[in-house]
């Protein structure tokens, strides 16, 4: 992994500097979190571009997880029918673009591979030419519901956590009659996701066990920062001023973007966001996006007085949910400002400030306001292993929004 690359969603992380705009969701829904069911029919979908300018090929490994995401002890034999690794053949060359690129696509299951066990899968991308180096890889989870696993999960917008009206928290109760399970403590992981990422806290632990159910609800546990909303941009063209478009220029054959300036956040602000993602979109080629979309580079730019204790990120899918080098923000004491440029493809983008103390954990609210009142999403993932199990089965996947709670 690259030098100070610290990954936020699990599975997720980027090593090559050429791959651009990689986005995994369900193939029938852009906007679903990458889980589907096991023998259900349903596909995950890959996508991304090589800006490369070499007529690189590509090729893809699915491996097993466990819970926390280390790779599983199973042969691959033992959870792919077909080929564990295989050639990517869905790409198409960039359409009347200034930066051309090429365009790949993989589904996952397809006819070359299918999926026999539920659990945390990754898929790693590889040049063709050096199958042993990653290039990338996305995790996506593959759940089953022949096991009874029911969660029910509410969320307190009203939590006092000494942090004033920030925290919400996730009262969960888990209920698995008339399954018994011998050791509920350790044979059942919960893990929760916070707008597909992980929150930088411990994952719940077990309050009270009763015979066919676990309680992980307490006063002072399972307490997330509810941060701010997602700020927001759009590039969909560069032939107008888009959604905090401020100057949009052609320098030496690219299109540059620069936003409007940002500042530290000290209050709510309600609207609504996609929670961090992004949806590729050109207003003049809408109906053929993926390949018509152009890239620039876009400028980010936050006012500070002073330098923060800490390194300041820009943070999100446009990211890959990944705090590097690569989206590390530099101080310009001159203009008293952190700035950044990041190559994007056209489109409509969420993301967010978030400083990284130096031996610390990232803080998601020490640049954006922290508000009990954010509209959130929680991912609450159930993994159950037996004595008969040598790995960790995704029982149940439960979503809850706060505006909903």
């Amino acid at each position: 992994m690259p030098a100070r690359a610290v990954p936020m969603r699990g599975g997720d992380a980027r090593f090559d500097s050429h791959i651009h705009s990689i986005q995994l969701h369900r193939a029938d829904n852009p906007a679903a979190e990458p889980v589907i069911e096991l023998g259900g029919g349903e596909q995950v979908l890959l996508t991304f571009d090589d800006l490369s300018g070499s007529h690189r090929s590509f090729t893809y490994k699915i491996v097993l997880c466990n819970a926390d995401w280390h790779e599983s002890d199973l042969l691959f034999s033992e959870y792919i029918a077909g080929f564990q690794e295989d050639n990517i053949q869905d790409y198409r060359q960039s359409f009347n673009t200034l930066t051309p690129y090429t365009f790949f696509e993989l589904r996952i299951p397809n006819a070359n591979t299918d999926i026999l066990l539920s659990g945390n899968y990754k898929i790693e991308v590889a040049d063709s030419d050096e199958p042993q180096k990653v290039l990338f890889q996305k995790g996506f989870a593959v759940v089953e519901r022949t096991l009874p696993f029911k969660a029910a999960c509410s969320i307190n917008r009203t939590a006092l956590d000494g942090r004033g009206n920030c925290s919400q928290q996730l009262d969960l109760k888990l209920d698995y009659q008339p399954l018994n399970v011998p050791n509920p403590r350790t044979d059942i992981k919960v893990r929760i996701t916070q707008n597909g990422y992980r929150p930088p806290v411990p994952p719940p632990e077990a309050v009270f066990v009763a015979q066919y159910g676990v309680d992980y609800s307490f006063p002072d546990k399972n307490l997330y920062a509810g941060g701010a909303e997602y700020r927001q941009f759009d590039i969909s063209s560069f032939e107008y001023r888009t959604l905090r478009a401020h100057r949009i220029e052609v320098v030496e054959n690219q299109y540059r973007v620069w936003l409007e300036p940002d500042g530290i956040i000290h209050q709510h602000l309600a609207y609504l966001d996609d929670n961090g993602g992004y949806l590729v979109r050109s207003a003049r080629y809408e109906e053929n996006s993926s390949t018509e979309s152009d890239y620039a580079q876009v400028f980010f730019t936050l006012a500070a007085p002073r330098q923060l204790a800490g390194r300041v990120y820009v943070f999100g899918e446009l990211t890959n949910w990944q705090l590097s080098d690569a989206c590390q923000m530099r101080y310009n004491a001159q203009q008293t400002q952190y700035e950044l440029a990041l190559p994007l493809k056209q489109g409509h983008y969420d993301y967010r400030y978030v400083l990284l103390p130096e031996g610390g954990v990232p803080d998601l609210a020490a640049i954006e306001h922290c508000s009990a009142e954010t509209e959130n999403t929680y991912g609450i993932y159930v993994y159950y292993r037996s004595l008969a199990d040598r790995h960790d089965r995704l029982v149940n996947v439960t979503w809850v929004k706060t505006r909903n709670s």
